[in-house]
């Protein structure tokens, strides 16, 4: 698909650069970060740890098998016992056998287990998605950031250099006895505060050269454009309050929580109900002794077997516990109130910003032509004498001011679409139309939500 691209950087950054080489655009370096984040890896890896559980709680379905052996050594004696003398025996003694137990009902605990489970899976998938969103917003972030402080750097030593033109202009004008020594000072003041911005501005550079690379994984391109992200955005305010409240990644994640917590309860009432369980089991012994019989015996047993467990008093821990799992139900249903109002106000800040600074641009955009003109005519009254030496620094200042002014706009309104998208939960893959291959959870959690048995993991 065609991409349109908007540049944030004035043309005369380029102008005076000179660059030819392809820049790189904003959804390149997010493409470039979704592939490489070590936060997503981590946050992935711990995703797929949380798909255990769910295998972890269907095995209360499953029956548990297991071999047992014993040795012993034993010294009995009997007294008085009928058909015997009063005699000791001490013998070896041996068995070995297979059991198998299987629970039939448990006070709909596993079923209870699993619903919770999944539920906890669907949750961690949004906030996987939150993870996700956060990662590329800082991303985009730090993308634009760079693109403002290249830009302001680039003004920056513009203006040095055309000072630096001027002061040596009025140096000599003063020596023909055109101009005072106050103007030349003056010249050089503006000269100095121009060197110290200058500087200032490679600091922020450098800074923000560091943050692209912690947050991307990688040096920063030397050119860089935005995509045309106005295209992603909706319509309205509330179409953007719509979207927000059907696809927000911690929205979802809060209602999957609270979702989760009304399981939770059956799971602690499991503690109240019956439970009932069945059993089998069959081996071998060796050297049992009969009272009897002198010599020691070899057999064979098997066994089957039911057990019904109801209890009845418990010390009332599984009353409080079911209680403690109301409240925390209704502590997850007041915090997904919270985080949509929280979300609400996320969305109308970012829609407001938006629109306030889009229409900012078009006034600073008139600004700069106004000022381009009043310092070109300042100059040519200077040259005459009608104007003085700090008339036309102070031209040339609020010249200045209004091109960096029109930078940091341009960023504030692509910052403002940013957060916009990502308040909607559209700052993802998906959400961008990002080329590239989207991470599917739904992989591995179908290999091991079933698995019966085995350690390795890919």
């Amino acid at each position: 698909m065609k991409k349109v691209f908007k540049t944030i950087v004035i043309s005369s950054v380029f102008c005076i650069c000179g660059l030819t080489v392809q820049a790189e655009d904003l959804f390149s370096t997010l493409q470039y970060t979704y592939q490489n984040s070590p936060q997503l890896e981590a946050s992935r890896a711990f995703l797929r740890s949380v798909d255990e559980r769910v295998a972890q709680a269907k095995a209360g379905w499953r029956p548990t098998v297991g071999v047992e052996a014993n040795a012993a050594y034993m010294d009995q004696k009997y007294k008085d016992y009928p058909g015997t003398k009063d005699d000791s025996y001490g013998n070896d003694m041996y068995d070995a056998g297979v059991s198998l137990s299987q629970s039939v009902f448990a006070g709909f605990r596993t079923t209870s287990s699993v619903d919770y489970a999944q539920t906890i899976v669907r949750e961690q998938r949004e906030g996987l998605r939150t993870t996700e969103q956060s990662v590329l917003l800082s991303a985009a972030i730090s993308f634009v950031d760079l693109i403002r402080d290249k830009a302001v750097l680039e003004l920056r030593k513009n203006q040095e250099v055309v000072l630096n033109r001027h002061l040596e202009s009025y140096k000599k004008r003063f020596k023909v006895g055109d101009l005072t020594k106050t103007d030349v000072a003056q010249s050089e003041a503006r000269l100095a505060g121009a060197k110290a911005n200058r500087i200032d501005a490679e600091g922020n550079l450098k800074v923000s050269k560091a943050a692209y690379r912690s947050v991307v994984g990688k040096s920063a391109p030397e050119t860089m454009k935005i995509d045309n992200l106005e295209k992603l955005l909706p319509d309205s305010l509330t179409t953007a309050l719509k979207t927000m409240e059907n696809d927000n990644p911690t929205l979802l994640s809060a209602r999957y929580s609270e979702e989760a917590a009304g399981y939770n309860i059956t799971l602690q009432r499991s503690a109240l109900l019956p439970s009932v369980d069945v059993s089998a089991g069959a081996g071998l012994q060796w050297g049992q002794p009969l009272p009897t019989i002198k010599d020691d015996y070899d057999g064979e047993y098997w066994r089957v077997g039911a057990k019904l467990s109801l209890p009845l008093y418990q010390g009332g821990s599984e009353y409080s516990k079911v209680r403690e799992a109301k409240q925390l139900e209704n502590q997850a249903r007041i915090y997904v109130e919270q985080v949509r109002r929280d979300l609400i106000k996320a969305t109308t800040q970012a829609w407001e910003q938006y629109q306030t600074t889009k229409a900012s641009i078009v006034s600073i955009k008139s600004q700069i032509k106004a000022s381009k003109m009043a310092l070109d005519g300042v100059i040519r009254e200077a040259e005459v004498g009608a104007r003085t030496v700090l008339d036309v620094l102070d031209a040339e200042q609020e010249h200045l001011n209004n091109q960096v002014n029109l930078v940091t706009a341009e960023r504030n309104m692509t910052i403002a679409e940013l957060q916009l998208l990502a308040a909607m939960g559209k700052m993802t893959v998906a959400g961008l139309n990002l080329q590239v291959e989207p991470y599917n959870p739904e992989v591995y959690y179908r290999e091991v939500a079933d698995k019966w048995i085995g350690t390795s993991i890919e």
